[in-house]
């Protein structure tokens, strides 16, 4: 019986992966504050022990408010290691989100979840 419990969890089990190419399932990584203007750009990982992940996403656009909000938010999902969820511009528009490879990214969107999208 636990043979059949274990397999049919394993069978049920929803597998997700971190995908940089993608911005799905990411962990806060570096934060990049500065004393006066706070929040300028961050940066997400695909597991909470890597060092190393996308290139830096910018929030240099927002207004003062908006960049206080996300910086809490950004903080909280660091210390509880939620998953993220990124939707950014880019320069090119070229319709993906890469944010591995690409530079001058800017946030446009964040969603912050406990558990994979």
């Amino acid at each position: 019986m636990k043979k059949i419990a274990v397999l049919l969890f394993l069978v049920l089990a929803q597998v997700s992966y971190a995908d940089l190419t993608s911005c799905k399932n990411l962990y806060v990584g570096r934060l990049d504050l500065y004393k006066d203007q706070g929040l300028n750009k961050f940066t997400l990982v695909e597991d909470t022990s890597q060092n190393n992940g996308s290139q830096w996403i910018s929030v240099a656009g927002w207004d003062e408010d908006s960049k206080k909000m996300i910086t809490s938010i950004l903080l909280s999902a660091k210390i509880t290691q939620s998953m993220v969820l990124v939707e950014t511009t880019h320069p090119s528009n070229s319709g993906s989100c890469n944010i591995k490879t690409e530079t001058g990214r800017e946030l446009h969107r964040l969603i912050v979840q406990q558990g994979a999208y």
